[in-house]
């Protein structure tokens, strides 16, 4: 099946007052400042999918999955302006489908800290495509069915979009392909640290969650239930990361994964590896092995902790996951940018202290090589700027 994510706007969030951005149909990297609004983008994209997946609750605990302060936190601190509806807008295909999903919740006194306030979905390539609206009647849905243009009521919920509840296909198959797509909305903020903690049982299809943690429980659910891919991924690892010998077993902790440099020198468990080399085992982890749920990837800092030369390596696996998923990668590394070798595809975020976040598409940014503190010269500002001042 054929899903790519054309184009999106987020409203009132964080630092980010509205942008819209229309990401290449692969790889699309976010460039800018420290606090210029890349992870605020990106957030704010996964909490949309927490949202339709599990309801207002969920998404909570999702966004704070793995800090000491617990699951319950008011998400109205996320509106730039407590006053306004925080809003999505994403237009998307599915095959040979064209669909606009828009969300609106705004700020209340409830545990969450909002509700939702509106909801819609439309198909965009037939006539009269609305399929699910709310409206001051409360939450509706069309039939869809064969010569059905009625509308049927659907139990409103301040807590839970409606489009959520297509999880069931029995019950809504119409709706179910779309709920499927924004759920494949995943973030990943790899943390090397938390990496190397202990592992937890997930299933072959889960990503770590936003703190990029449960590498071990994906390296054995690999070995368990992938064996087809066991040996590539270890030949792999071994190319990028510089260790001569690595292997794996079907044990736990760590003595999971071993590695050494070469035959004179004793085998050590992967917790004891740089942060660079986790990272790049990780990636490697996930091109040989991706989830199966996957629509759209969202990346903060793939790079993170990698060398200069290592940086390469990182841009072919975001170019090898792009060819089976869209990829939005918010990076510092120009090195990574440049050697994917397409800087038409590159964002660029700015933000002045106090104001809102805005992006903009390299080749279109007014002030060219100005922006070189935000993304220093390289092949992919040089195509994009050319001879601009």
């Amino acid at each position: 099946m054929s899903r790519r994510l054309l184009r999106f706007e987020l409203t009132n969030t964080r630092c980010i007052e509205f942008i819209e951005m229309q990401p290449s149909e692969e790889l699309s990297f976010v460039m800018g400042d420290n606090g210029s609004g890349k992870s605020s983008l990106l957030d704010g994209l996964a909490l949309l999918a927490d949202m339709v997946r599990g309801g207002l609750h969920e998404a909570a605990i999702a966004l704070r999955r793995g800090l000491p302060v617990g699951p319950s936190i008011d998400l109205g601190t996320l509106f730039r302006r407590p006053d306004q509806p925080m809003r999505w807008t994403l237009e998307f295909s599915i095959d040979d489908q064209r669909w606009v999903y828009e969300l609106g919740v705004r700020r209340t006194s409830t545990d969450t800290g909002m509700a939702i306030h509106h909801e819609r979905l439309a198909r965009l390539d037939v006539d009269d495509g609305e399929v699910l609206l709310t409206d001051e009647t409360g939450c509706r849905l069309r039939d869809g069915s064969e010569g059905r243009n009625d509308w049927m009521p659907v139990t409103p919920s301040s807590g839970h979009p409606a489009l959520g509840r297509a999880q069931d296909p029995l019950v809504y198959p119409q709706l179910h392909r779309v709920w499927s797509f924004i759920c494949g909305i995943q973030l990943v903020r790899l943390n090397p640290v938390e990496m190397r903690g202990p592992a937890g049982r997930v299933s072959i299809d889960q990503l770590p969650d936003r703190l990029g943690r449960d590498f071990q429980s994906r390296v054995r659910a690999l070995l368990l239930k992938r064996p087809d891919r066991r040996e590539p991924w270890l030949d792999d690892l071994a190319a990028r990361t510089g260790w001569k010998e690595v292997r794996a077993s079907d044990g736990d902790g760590d003595e999971l994964m071993m590695v050494r440099e070469d035959a004179t020198v004793g085998w050590s468990p992967l917790v004891y590896a740089s942060d660079g080399q986790i990272v790049s085992a990780w990636l490697a982890l996930l091109v040989q092995a991706p989830p199966a749920s996957l629509s759209v990837l969202l990346f903060d800092e793939p790079a993170l902790a990698v060398s200069s030369k290592g940086m390469e390596d990182v841009a072919e696996f975001l170019s090898l996951l792009a060819e089976d998923f869209q990829v939005i990668a918010a990076t510092h590394s120009r090195e990574t940018v440049d050697a994917h070798k397409h800087g038409d595809d590159t964002w660029v975020m700015e933000r002045v202290w106090g104001a809102p976040a805005r992006i903009t598409p390299l080749k279109e940014h007014p002030t060219g090589k100005k922006l070189a503190r935000v993304v220093p010269p390289g092949s992919a500002a040089e195509r994009a700027w050319g001879d601009r001042d």
